[in-house]
């Protein structure tokens, strides 16, 4: 569903808004029309000072699934907030950047088991072979979700699954 040009000049204008909340619906709502004119918009937004719209932001390009948006969510594994991290990385898995291979690889050792899950759940999407290591050693993580991602990735990468 594309929005008419009105409607999506208004949203990209909301991403803009003194209000939080308005720049975080806006994101939100432009990652489910999947528009890729938002694309460049969105991420300017990955540096929101707002958490909760940064986090929508990485979210949105991940659903509009632009090659443009891999280079910015690679940083946004490195946000100071672990809730956009893990949905940076859910995000890179979604376009399978294959570049993000080593950052989502430094991902697994993040202090946040969400993160660590997202970042191996990813690395098993990008199946990329460089992370059966990295990822072997992950199945000895603390948390069962990071474990049972580790687990399906390293099936993944291996032609298992």
């Amino acid at each position: 569903m594309i929005p008419e040009k009105s409607s999506l000049n208004t949203l990209l204008d909301r991403l803009q808004s003194d209000d939080p909340q308005a720049r975080a619906s806006a994101a939100w709502t432009l990652g489910s029309v999947k528009d890729r004119q938002a694309v460049d918009s969105l991420i300017w937004t990955l540096a929101d000072r707002d958490a909760k719209v940064r986090g929508l932001a990485a979210e949105a390009l991940g659903k509009i699934v632009d090659g443009r948006a891999s280079g910015p969510l690679i940083f946004a594994l490195k946000d100071r907030d672990s809730e956009v991290r893990s949905k940076a990385a859910l995000a890179l898995a979604a376009i399978r950047e294959t570049n993000a291979v080593d950052p989502l690889v430094a991902a697994l050792k993040d202090e946040v088991p969400a993160v660590r899950a997202n970042a191996a759940f990813a690395l098993g999407e990008l199946r990329d072979r460089r992370a059966v290591a990295a990822l072997t050693v992950t199945l000895r993580d603390s948390d069962p979700m990071v474990r049972h991602n580790a687990e399906e990735a390293v099936r993944k990468l291996r032609g298992q699954a």
